[in-house]
């Protein structure tokens, strides 16, 4: 009977995976845009605020507000040199970032910005980007959650297994 028990289970936990995975990545795939849109306008209040406190500092005041920046707020900020920036994104999102748009990547859950397109901020300023990734992505406590609603995913399929495969063995 445990043979039969853990062949089910093992079979179902397999397919359950290979599934959940394909269909989070059809979503990706199939509501791109939408997705991005949405991702958008739920971190709209954000990039305002991070525009507003951002774009009216020059030089090094423009450093310090950046550094507050990363201290005070939940968002986790970098510059990266633009080229570096846009061998790692799709034509499209490409174009935007050239055109100085907000971009979203969601294959790293992020959000990309150039600090300006004239040199104005600081030295060399129009090939600088910020990343930016929120913070309580990272958290401990949600990715134990999340280990916790899987384990939870894991027991509930291991019910269901137990008792087909009782069954299954009584009639054999």
């Amino acid at each position: 009977m445990w043979r039969i028990y853990l062949r089910v289970f093992t079979l179902i936990a397999v397919v359950t995976i290979f599934l959940t995975l394909i269909l989070n990545f059809l979503t990706e795939q199939l509501f791109y845009e939408q997705i991005e849109e949405i991702s958008l306008k739920e971190a709209s209040s954000q990039i305002f605020l991070t525009e507003k406190y951002l774009d009216n500092a020059q030089g090094e005041e423009w450093h310090k507000r950046y550094q507050t920046l990363k201290k005070e707020s939940n968002l986790d900020c970098n510059l990266s040199p633009l080229s570096t920036v846009l061998g790692t994104l799709e034509p499209r999102n490409q174009r935007k970032l050239l055109a100085g748009e907000v971009v979203v990547d969601l294959s790293n859950y992020v959000f990309l910005r150039r600090v300006d397109l004239n040199n104005e901020k600081f030295k060399d300023s129009a090939n600088q980007v910020m990343v930016v990734k929120d913070k309580k992505n990272h958290d401990p406590i949600i990715n134990r959650i999340r280990q916790w609603q899987y384990f939870i995913v894991f027991i509930l399929l291991l019910i269901p297994c137990g008792i087909w495969s009782y069954l299954h063995w009584r009639e054999l």
